[in-house]
C-alpha cells in the first residue's frame, strides 16, 4: 500500500491515468495467484486442525446456537450503531483516498507551487504509511486497555475508548490538512501520515468490536452486517463529494469530513459500555419479560 502511490504516480506520469490504473490492478492479480498457490486450509501433518474444532465445539454453547440473526443481530442497537460508525469512517477515509492527491495537485496550482502527479502521488504515500502505523498503534493500545482494565468495565469498551481517541485525532488533523500552505510539502505529508493513522487504526478496530458483542455463532455475519452499512460511506466517497467538490469547492469538502469525523467521535462515546454478548444473561432476561 506504501509503495502503490509511487508506482501509479509514475506509471500516469510517463504513460497517462489508464496504466496508472492497470499497474495497480496487474500487481493485486499477481499477488492474488501467489497467494492461492502458496496457501494451504491447515497446517499439514500436524493435530492443529483437530485442536481448533475441539475448542469451537466447547465454546459454542446450545444457547448460543439458537439465537437467529434477528435477535442476535438485526434487532441490537449496539450493532447498527458500529455499523454508522464505520460508515462515517469509510466517508472520511475513502473521501481522503479518492481525493487527497486532487486536492494536492488543485492547492499546489493555486498557490502557483509546481507539483506533478508523481509528487502528489509521493505527499500522498504518507497516508498509506501512516495507516500502517495505525494499525498496529490500535491493536497494541486496546491491548494495553484490556490489561489495565478495572474490574466491571467491559472488554469490547476498552477498544471503543481507542476508536473514539481517533475519531478525534482525525477531526482535530483536517482543518490543518486544509489550511496547511503548499510551500510546506513536509508538513503536508505529516498530516496525510496522521490521517492515515488514526482512519486505518478505527477501521481496524470497528469490525473486530462487533464480532466481540454478537452470539459466538454470528461472528462472520455480524462483521458482513456492519461492512454492509459501512461501505455506503465509500459510495458516498464517490459521487456525492465529487459533486460537492465540483460544485462547493475544497473548504466544503473538508467539511464534510470534519463533520463525518466529528459525527463519529460523538456516535462512538456512549459506546464505550458496550458489553460482549452473554448467553446466560440473555436468557434470563427474556425469562423476565
Amino acid at each position: 500500500g506504501f509503495l502503490i502511490p509511487f508506482i501509479s504516480g509514475s506509471l500516469v506520469q510517463a504513460y497517462g491515468w489508464r496504466f496508472g490504473m492497470l499497474g495497480p490492478g496487474a500487481i493485486a492479480l499477481v499477488t492474488s495467484a501467489l497467494c492461492f498457490l502458496l496457501m494451504r486450509d491447515a497446517p499439514e501433518g500436524s493435530d492443529c486442525e483437530e485442536r481448533s474444532s475441539g475448542t469451537v465445539q466447547m465454546r459454542d454453547s446450545a444457547l448460543e446456537q439458537q439465537i437467529g440473526i434477528r435477535e442476535g443481530l438485526l434487532a441490537r442497537p449496539e450493532q447498527w450503531a458500529l455499523g454508522i460508525a464505520y460508515l462515517l469512517n469509510y466517508v472520511c477515509r475513502q473521501g481522503l483516498a479518492v481525493w487527497g492527491i486532487f486536492y494536492l495537485l488543485a492547492a499546489a496550482n493555486s498557490s502557483g507551487q509546481a507539483l506533478s502527479v508523481a509528487g502528489a502521488a509521493a505527499l500522498f504515500s504518507g497516508f498509506e504509511l501512516g495507516g500502517f502505523l495505525g494499525n498496529l498503534t490500535a491493536g497494541s493500545l486496546s491491548d494495553l486497555f484490556l490489561r489495565r482494565m478495572k474490574s466491571g468495565q467491559s472488554e469490547p469498551g476498552q477498544r471503543v475508548k481507542v476508536v473514539t481517541a481517533y475519531f478525534c485525532g482525525s477531526l482535530f488533523l483536517f482543518p490543518m490538512l486544509a489550511w496547511c500552505p503548499s510551500r510546506l510539502p513536509w508538513l503536508q505529508y505529516l498530516l496525510m501520515a496522521g490521517l492515515g493513522h488514526f482512519l486505518c487504526g478505527s477501521q481496524l478496530l470497528l469490525p473486530l468490536i462487533a464480532a466481540e458483542v454478537a452470539p459466538k455463532n454470528l461472528l462472520a455475519s455480524s462483521t458482513g452486517l456492519i461492512g454492509l452499512v459501512g461501505y455506503f460511506g465509500a459510495v458516498f466517497a464517490g459521487l456525492p463529494l465529487s459533486f460537492i467538490v465540483q460544485s462547493r469547492g475544497w473548504p466544503c469538502y473538508f467539511t464534510v469530513l470534519t463533520s463525518a469525523a466529528a459525527c463519529g467521535a460523538l456516535l462512538s462515546v456512549p459506546l464505550q459500555g458496550v458489553r460482549g454478548w452473554d448467553p446466560l444473561k440473555q436468557e434470563s432476561q427474556q425469562s423476565g419479560e
